[in-house]
């Protein structure tokens, strides 16, 4: 059962060299109790997506079109108002360098407390109570509720915001880059407490992320998007043992495996294309090894792979991309 379904969702940016094309009819659904991943280069448009969920775009961001539907509503059409009701309550997100955000001159618990007081109308004894629950929960030691950020490491700071993500108990926790700038044990730490909080809490996940062995880590759906669009949908198995779109095999060959044997990782040439005149056709070609001419003129379809997932791609079914 989908608990959030996004629906040809296109958002773009004003700006004074012209309008950024950051989102261009994106479409996936969150089901309930999953962790559904969006992966793809900065600058594709992931970040954008999961701020026009939370309805927290800048002055410049037009949505030009798309649904964004949660529990029968439509978040795109309701007053702002209304939108607090869900934002932090039921839907909450962990932001991109969130263990920088913390108040420096503020204990981490009276931090939580000002979140939990402020959307739910409860005492502030009882709001203590829940944030000690809370730091036992992502595994913080309640007797430094009363520490302040510089005295927690890195890793224990992204937890105190987890915490505070889950202070007003949401149905829905998007997390976008959630491991930036922890080395790779913290890394795997955060990912396994994200894992065991959807099992706890039966929590809906949203993980926006660059990191593919993040993804393969934790994640039971993957979308990934390039240059605000998404090229290839399905479930994780699928996406990593059978990739249909070059994008994405080129993605997952440009990371090491560990126990293989050793052999040149591939790169990708270039970097995604300006978003205010993005090539026609296709628009990975310009960097696509297996570009045809009918690539340089004519946008692939988001087509149906067998009901095992979505690719735009001419040549998905020609290409032999095995990983």
């Amino acid at each position: 059962m989908s608990i959030l379904e996004v629906n040809n969702l296109r958002v773009y940016y004003d700006t004074m060299r012209g309008e950024v094309k950051a989102v261009d009819g994106v479409s996936f659904k969150l089901e309930k109790g999953e962790i559904f991943s969006i992966v793809g280069e900065s600058g594709c448009g992931k970040t954008t997506t999961s701020n026009t969920i939370m309805r927290i775009l800048p002055p410049e961001a037009v949505i030009k079109s798309g649904s964004i539907t949660f529990d029968g509503i439509n978040l795109l059409e309701i007053p702002e108002k209304e939108m607090k009701k869900i934002r932090w309550k039921r839907i909450a997100m962990v932001f991109q360098n969130a263990m920088n955000a913390l108040n420096p001159v503020k204990n981490v618990g009276s931090q939580i407390v000002d979140a939990i007081t402020t959307h739910l109308n409860i005492p502030e004894a009882e709001a203590w109570r829940k944030v000690k629950e809370l730091f036992e929960l992502v595994g913080l030691d309640p007797s430094r509720l009363k520490d302040y950020p510089h005295e927690f490491s890195g890793g224990m700071r992204q937890r105190v915001f987890i915490a505070m993500a889950l202070s007003c108990d949401p149905e829905i926790l998007i997390a976008d880059e959630p491991t930036t700038g922890l080395d790779v044990i913290v890394q795997r730490n955060i990912l396994n407490l994200l894992r065991d909080l959807r099992k706890k809490l039966g929590l809906s996940i949203i993980l926006i992320t660059h990191d593919l062995a993040a993804v393969a880590q934790v994640s039971d759906k993957i979308a990934i998007m390039y240059a605000g669009k998404i090229v290839e949908y399905g479930n994780i198995y699928d996406i990593f043992t059978r990739p249909r779109h070059p994008y994405t095999y080129l993605l997952i060959k440009s990371f090491p495996k560990i126990g293989s044997k050793k052999e040149r990782l591939v790169t990708i040439k270039g970097s995604p294309p300006s978003l205010i005149n993005p090539p026609k056709g296709c628009r990975f070609h310009p960097r696509c090894p297996y570009a045809i001419e009918k690539c340089r003129i004519e946008e692939p379809p988001l087509v149906n792979i067998n009901n095992k997932g979505l690719v735009a791609c001419h040549l998905y079914d020609q290409l032999n991309l095995v990983i």
